[in-house]
């Protein structure tokens, strides 16, 4: 859920996923020509918990049954998003497919849809899998996950996030 605080910021509560295969993320971007990619997941929904959105988020994109892991990181993330000053608050959890989502771990890449975007309406996603070694080459947002990613934490990590463009303002 975005809450549009006036015309120039915006306030954003979303939960991300993390799986891995074997040395691999798994990672997503829109096919609108968005060069940002992203890990998978959503805005909370008002009253749902933060797993609970996970789980809904990649059962609509792309039809997966998950089981959710461990949380990863806490994350408060300022960045500018299309013109507007951006603060979101993110949880991310490890998550793995399930049952008879294995499917998904056999595929480089493969396309879901994102059934409701504010701005874009309904419009596909490219998912693909990427190794870790690669992340470097990938506009990864927010982009101290390129580091990160490459630990395992036992215990959730708070970050706090500036893009670098409003670093100086």
């Amino acid at each position: 859920m975005r809450l549009s605080i006036d015309d120039n910021k915006i306030f954003a509560y979303r939960v991300a996923g993390i799986a891995r295969h074997g040395n691999k993320i798994l990672l997503h971007k829109s096919v609108l020509g968005h060069n940002n990619w992203a890990l998978p997941g959503g805005a909370c929904a008002f009253g749902q918990s933060s797993t609970d959105t996970l789980i809904r988020e990649l059962n609509e994109e792309l039809g997966a049954a998950v089981e959710i892991g461990s949380l990863q990181f806490i994350v408060e993330n300022f960045f500018d998003w299309e013109g507007k000053r951006a603060h979101e608050l993110g949880l991310y959890y490890e998550f793995s497919f399930i049952d008879n989502s294995t499917k998904f771990y056999e595929q480089p890449d493969f396309t879901g849809l994102e059934e409701f975007d504010e701005i874009y309406g309904k419009h596909a996603l490219l998912f693909k899998w990427i190794e870790l070694e690669d992340l470097y080459s990938y506009n990864l947002k927010p982009s101290f996950l390129k580091k990160l990613l490459f630990e395992k934490n036992l215990y959730p990590k708070h970050i706090i996030h500036y893009d670098k463009d409003l670093e100086d303002t």
